[in-house]
C-alpha cells in the first residue's frame, strides 16, 4: 500500500472524527458559535505558527478577497452542520450534508465551465435518490428529534456552503500561499464567529461568555486540532497521489461518522437510512 493512500485514508477517518465532533456538540447542547469560535483561534493559532515559521508570503489582488469569501461559507457550513444534527440524527443530517459532492461539480459547471461526464450525471442522479430517501427515513424518530424539517435544511444549508467554499478554495489556491491563504481565512473565520457571538449576546463580552463554557472550549480545541492535522494529511496526500481516488475516500468519511453515532448515542440503522448512506458513499465515488 502507497503511502499517499495511508495519508488519505488517516485524513478520511480524521474528517469523519470531526463530522462526530460536530454531533457531540449538539447532543450537549453547546452553542455552536462558541464551539466554532474555539475552533477556528485554535486552527489559526497552529497555521499562525507555521505561517511565521515558514516563507509562506501574500499575493494575489483577489487574495483577501477570497479569505473573506472563504471565512464566511466555512464558518456558516461548520455551524449549519452542527445545528442540523440537534434537530435530526446524524444517520440522516450527516449525508445529506455530504451531498456537496454533487453540489459541487455542477456549481463547478456553471462557475468554471468545466465539463460533466456521464459518469457524474449518474452520480447526481445517485445523489438526489439518497437525498430523497434520507429525508423519508426519518418518520420513526419523530419522538426524539423535534423539528427535523429544519434539521434537514441546515443539513442542506451545510452542503451548499461546503460546495462554494471548494469552489473558492480551488480559486484561492493559483493566486497565492496556501499557507497564508489557510491563516488568514480561520483568522477570519475567527473574528467573525467572535461577532456573531456578541451580536447574539449583547449583554455580555464574548471572551467572557466563552469562559463560562468550559465544555464548548474543551471541545472546540479538539475540533480544531483535528481538523488542522486531517487538512494537513490531506494536502500531503493530494502531493504524492491522484486527486480523483483521494476526494472521493474523504467522502466516504461519513461511514465513521455515522459508525459512531450509531455506536455511542445508540441511532438506529434502517433499511431506508442504510439505502440512502450506500447511495451517498456510491455517489462520491462515481462523481470524482
Amino acid at each position: 500500500m502507497e503511502t499517499w493512500f495511508i495519508l488519505a485514508l488517516a485524513a478520511m477517518i480524521g474528517y469523519g472524527v470531526q463530522h462526530f465532533l460536530f454531533k457531540v456538540a449538539a447532543e450537549n447542547g453547546y452553542n455552536s458559535i462558541r464551539v466554532n469560535t474555539v475552533f477556528m483561534l485554535t486552527v489559526a493559532a497552529i497555521s499562525g505558527i507555521v505561517y511565521l515559521l515558514s516563507d509562506a508570503g501574500v499575493s494575489g489582488p483577489y487574495f483577501l478577497l477570497f479569505v473573506l469569501a472563504n471565512a464566511i461559507t466555512y464558518l456558516l457550513a461548520n455551524i449549519c452542520k452542527i445545528e442540523s444534527y440537534r434537530f435530526s440524527p446524524a444517520t440522516v443530517a450527516a449525508p445529506i450534508s455530504k451531498m456537496y459532492v454533487a453540489l459541487t461539480p455542477l456549481l463547478a459547471y456553471f462557475i468554471f465551465r468545466e465539463r460533466i461526464t456521464i459518469t457524474q450525471l449518474i452520480g447526481l442522479t445517485l445523489a438526489t435518490f439518497a437525498v430523497v430517501t434520507l429525508t423519508h427515513a426519518h418518520r420513526h424518530e419523530t419522538k426524539k428529534f423535534r423539528g427535523i424539517g429544519l434539521g434537514l435544511v441546515f443539513a442542506a444549508a451545510a452542503a451548499a456552503s461546503t460546495s462554494f467554499n471548494n469552489l473558492i478554495g480551488k480559486s484561492a489556491a493559483a493566486s497565492g500561499d496556501i499557507m497564508s491563504f489557510i491563516f488568514f481565512s480561520y483568522l477570519a473565520s475567527f473574528a467573525l464567529a467572535l461577532g456573531l457571538q456578541k451580536l447574539v449576546n449583547r449583554e455580555e463580552r464574548p471572551i467572557r461568555e466563552l469562559a463560562r463554557n468550559p465544555g464548548a472550549i474543551r471541545l472546540g480545541i479538539i475540533i480544531g486540532i483535528v481538523n488542522f492535522i486531517s487538512y494537513y494529511l490531506l494536502l500531503t496526500a493530494l502531493t504524492q497521489g491522484k486527486a480523483m481516488v483521494i476526494f472521493p475516500l474523504i467522502g466516504i468519511g461519513i461511514a465513521v461518522t455515522l459508525g459512531l453515532a450509531i455506536w455511542i448515542y445508540g441511532e438506529k440503522l434502517n433499511r431506508e437510512k442504510a439505502i440512502g448512506i450506500g447511495s451517498c458513499i456510491a455517489a462520491a465515488v462515481l462523481l470524482a
